[in-house]
């Protein structure tokens, strides 16, 4: 183990990733006590947490869907559709 950690860059490498694995876990506790504050509804702070951690379940059958097409059609066809609902979503001011 002391020869894996000795190898140059790696206590970099493993101080950034736990650093961006505590950040993840940080972000899923704050969303869920934002929406608390916001609405006082244990339920919909649930509800943001479990929006948060239910891609992570499919991700394998998303993982075997993708492997089926070719790479950068599917990955334009994905962004596209990935934002259409925010083009969607912006609306101009009324004046």
């Amino acid at each position: 183990m002391r020869d894996v950690l000795r190898r140059p860059g790696l206590p970099l490498l493993l101080a950034g990733q736990t650093t961006t694995m505590l950040g993840d876990w940080v972000l899923l506790l704050v969303l869920g006590i934002w929406v608390k504050v916001l609405t006082g509804s244990n339920s919909q702070a649930g509800a943001v947490m479990l929006a948060i951690a239910a891609p992570s379940l499919v991700s394998p059958l998303f993982g075997w869907v993708v492997d089926r097409f070719r790479r950068w059609p599917f990955l334009i066809v994905a962004n596209l559709l990935s934002g259409a609902p925010c083009c969607a979503a912006v609306r101009p001011r009324p004046r």
